[in-house]
């Protein structure tokens, strides 16, 4: 079953009894955390625009200040401490879990860094695991990084573990066109044809549970998935701070 996805909805992707909730309810997840977690990759980029209150800075200076890069600074202070190596075991072997190829294989090192800074904007990031196209040239493990601003997953407090996924792959104008939904017993692929229709694909999940894990910043009882480092005063520093600078230039 399929059907056309509308802008601001949950798209119905043929879906049903709890894997159907679930999935609406990391849709909506994504949906509402999505706008907090892209003003933080603007904070991020240093392309945060001036906040005037209006009453010093003449209009046509508003536009003539370049934002700081103090949020950038402040978030690599603390990723650039965190340097993957590898895995140890009590034995000292140099490769325990027999992972290297499948790291290697997957530029993991490359691929965390990526991963530990994105954790570090949004409060976390997640890492998938699942089959390859060996014949399309993937790797037969593939290990992929997600950005939580094109995720939302959900937490299971009792077996301490992710209970869901959903990751958001393509977008366009309307919203999703390729999606992929990480379930304990399948993974299920979608992507939005030219007529607007939802196809859906799926591959049972042999592992048991759900194939992803979160790299997370500071989490709490209470905020599983963590605190991201661009903090709500960190960002009312940096709009009290340009302001400060630009009135300074006026002056």
């Amino acid at each position: 079953m399929t059907s056309s996805f509308y802008a601001g909805g949950v798209p119905n992707v043929g879906l049903e009894g709890s894997e159907h909730d679930l999935f609406v309810k990391l849709f909506n997840t994504w949906q509402q955390k999505r706008r907090r977690n892209m003003l933080r990759t603007v904070y991020y980029e240093g392309k945060n625009a001036l906040k005037d209150f209006g009453i010093a800075v003449p209009p046509q200076m508003q536009k003539a200040f370049t934002p700081l890069q103090e949020i950038a600074k402040g978030v690599h202070a603390m990723t650039d401490r965190s340097v993957f190596e590898g895995f140890v075991s009590p034995s000292g072997a140099d490769d325990p879990f027999a992972l290297d190829v499948v790291l290697d294989e997957n530029d993991f090192v490359s691929e965390f860094d990526l991963a530990k800074t994105s954790s570090a904007i949004h409060a976390c990031s997640f890492v998938t695991v699942s089959s390859g196209d060996v014949q399309a040239g993937e790797p037969e493990v593939l290990l992929m990084p997600r950005a939580a601003d094109a995720s939302a997953a959900t937490w299971d407090k009792r077996r301490r573990m992710v209970a869901g996924f959903l990751s958001v792959l393509e977008s366009d104008d309307v919203g999703p066109t390729e999606m992929v939904f990480y379930t304990w017993e399948t993974v299920y692929s979608f992507s939005k044809g030219t007529s607007g229709r939802w196809v859906k694909s799926s591959i049972r999940n042999p592992l048991g549970e759900v194939s992803v894990s979160r790299l997370v910043l500071q989490p709490e009882l209470n905020r599983p998935f963590g605190h991201s480092r661009i903090s709500r005063t960190a960002m009312g520093l940096t709009d009290a701070m340009i302001r400060t600078l630009l009135r300074a230039e006026v002056s």
